[in-house]
């Protein structure tokens, strides 16, 4: 009989340490989910630095802006947030799952755009490496997914175009 009840005890241990240990894992996963949707938010936060050469770019889109000498300031800025977007995803601290529907977009519309493509992306293409592994890998991402991939008709030379051209 007491080695029935120590077998029952041990087995109500056992249930209870690996309810336990269930409890604190759910605990720690959650806290790892807010801390990645506030990395997230603020990540995305930062990049109201960059509304307005956004918005500038938009406006080229519909043949509604002109950029300026300044301007080519801001695209640099602009395009740094998109390297540090590459490193993150790189590195794995970010999917394309979690940062596509946000920055998708933003990306393209800059990398697509005549402008930036001639005066930065193209004229100083041996600085621009993570953008143009951004760039292959985001297509990759998009076109497995049959998403739409915005100014596609003035796309980018891929990576490997990219080794190509710096030689």
């Amino acid at each position: 009989m007491l080695e029935q009840l120590s077998f029952v005890a041990s087995i109500t241990s056992a249930f209870a340490a690996i309810f336990g240990l269930l409890g604190i894992w759910y605990q720690l996963k959650k806290q790892s989910d807010v801390s990645s949707a506030d990395f997230l938010i603020k990540f995305n936060d930062s990049f109201e630095n960059h509304k307005d050469i956004y918005r500038k770019l938009i406006a080229y889109q519909e043949n509604k802006a002109v950029f300026s000498a300044e301007d080519v300031a801001e695209i640099v800025s602009y395009l740094t947030f998109f390297e540090t977007l590459q490193y993150l995803l790189h590195s794995k601290v970010l999917t394309f799952k979690v940062v596509d529907d946000l920055f998708a977009h933003r990306f393209f519309i800059a990398v697509h755009n005549q402008f930036v493509q001639e005066n930065e992306l193209v004229k100083d293409r041996l600085y621009y490496k993570n953008i143009y592994c951004l760039y292959d890998r985001w297509i990759e991402y998009r076109k497995s997914r049959n998403f739409p991939i915005f100014g596609e008709k003035n796309g980018l030379k891929s990576l490997e175009d990219y080794h190509k051209l710096i030689g």
